[in-house]
């Protein structure tokens, strides 16, 4: 490609650009396995924040998506050493499992700009499904003095999104109707609407990831004694938050 070709794709890249919106938000949800992984894993809530950019004259759009869900921890505490100088040392040990979700997002928003919004997604991303422990003593502060992964794997992951947007507040620009231009470059300047984000979400995967049992982190126990499984990580998700176009 020759560097006129650039520089033409360059300014259709921006000109496209300058006619679309960024739609961004929160949501915090409830976390459920289905099928198979739910044997394993409890329910749980986590969050999820994504962005997408939104070109004004189509119904869709295109972006990014992150979800954390932390879905097990346990915590005790012991000495060092039960004898000797290391028994006047204690430490508390603690073991978390989280699962982080993060991809590529599609929108369709046949009824744009409405006030009542059922729109439609597709996610295709990756899974990270993973089990830390750290140890912090109890005379000092957090930070940690040993940390250790007992277990980490990831796979692909996809699926859909069902949601509904409810329109809470969308301030009044002040600007001449008689000019469509202006009108544009008033929507692109700052927050234009916010809105009640309602959705469910449904993930699958054709691979299986390594994770350990959360059952079997018991206290006392040690790591080559936990149960590993291996499972595919579906599941779904009940969402509520709030999302704005900027």
């Amino acid at each position: 490609m020759s560097l006129k070709h650039l520089f033409l794709l360059s300014l259709l890249l921006i000109s496209t650009a300058s006619h679309a919106a960024t739609d961004a938000g929160i949501s915090f949800f409830r976390f459920a396995p289905t099928e198979d992984f739910k044997q394993y894993i409890d329910r749980a809530y986590g969050v999820d924040v994504y962005g997408a950019w939104q070109p004004e004259e189509s119904m869709f759009g295109i972006g990014g998506y992150f979800e954390y869900i932390p879905f097990d921890s346990t915590t005790e505490s012991q000495r060092i050493n039960e004898t000797g100088a290391l028994s006047r040392f204690a430490i508390d040990v603690e073991t978390k499992s989280n699962i982080y979700n993060f991809g590529l997002l599609l929108q369709a928003l046949p009824f744009k700009d409405q006030v009542i919004q059922p729109y439609m997604e597709g996610q295709l991303g990756l899974i990270h499904i993973r089990t830390d422990s750290s140890a912090t003593s109890q005379e000092g502060d957090d930070t940690p003095v040993f940390t250790s992964t007992n277990s980490s794997d990831t796979s692909f992951i996809y699926g859909y999104t069902f949601g509904l947007k409810v329109r809470l507040f969308s301030p009044k620009a002040k600007e001449s109707r008689k000019s469509l231009r202006r009108r544009r470059s008033v929507y692109r300047s700052s927050v234009s609407t916010v809105y009640l984000d309602l959705k469910y979400r449904r993930f699958f995967s054709n691979s299986k990831s390594e994770f350990i049992l959360p059952s079997s982190i018991t206290r006392g126990s040690a790591p080559e004694d936990w149960t590993r499984v291996q499972e595919k990580t579906t599941y779904e998700t009940f969402h509520v938050g709030v999302s704005a176009i900027f």
